[in-house]
């Protein structure tokens, strides 16, 4: 039973990141990403708090060696080029109805407005990544430590 359940998990797993792959395949995404790249160089002017973006999420880009305005939404960016709404929505796992949904609640659906909603989701994204990816070393140097055999 168990099992079964975890097999029908994984399948699930599996169906959306292929789902999630066909779309980021079928997207400009490359293209977006270059643009958003290049906005880094328009001398932006980044200020964490108002823009929303957590210290942690900052801090596991900058590890990453992501430049700001490829992994966080600057109003200007976004003004500068509307197109970036779909490469920032896609990094928040958001999908296109849901994002819309949200916009058509919120009245003011302003460069600036978007993008703070956009980096709370992707600072929140980063965040677990980095959460996760930390416990992930930790266990495995535990695991590997336990169970070396011994000399």
């Amino acid at each position: 039973m168990t099992q079964d359940i975890t097999s029908a998990l994984q399948e699930q797993f599996l169906a959306r990141s292929r789902s999630f792959w066909h779309c980021i395949q079928a997207s400009r995404f490359e293209q977006l990403r270059e643009i958003a790249q290049r906005a880094m160089w328009r001398n932006l002017v980044w200020d964490w708090d108002e823009l929303c973006i957590s210290n942690l999420a900052r801090q596991t880009a900058q590890l990453l060696d992501f430049v700001p305005s490829e992994v966080f939404a600057h109003p200007q960016a976004l003004a500068d080029a509307p197109a970036l709404e779909e490469y920032y929505r896609i990094l928040a796992c958001l999908s296109a109805n849901k994002l819309a949904q949200i916009i058509s609640v919120d009245e003011r659906h302003t460069p600036f407005a978007l993008s703070r909603f956009l980096n709370v989701v992707i600072s929140s994204r980063l965040e677990g990544m980095a959460i996760d990816s930390g416990q992930s070393l930790l266990y495995t140097i535990f695991a590997e430590t336990e169970w070396q055999p011994e000399a």
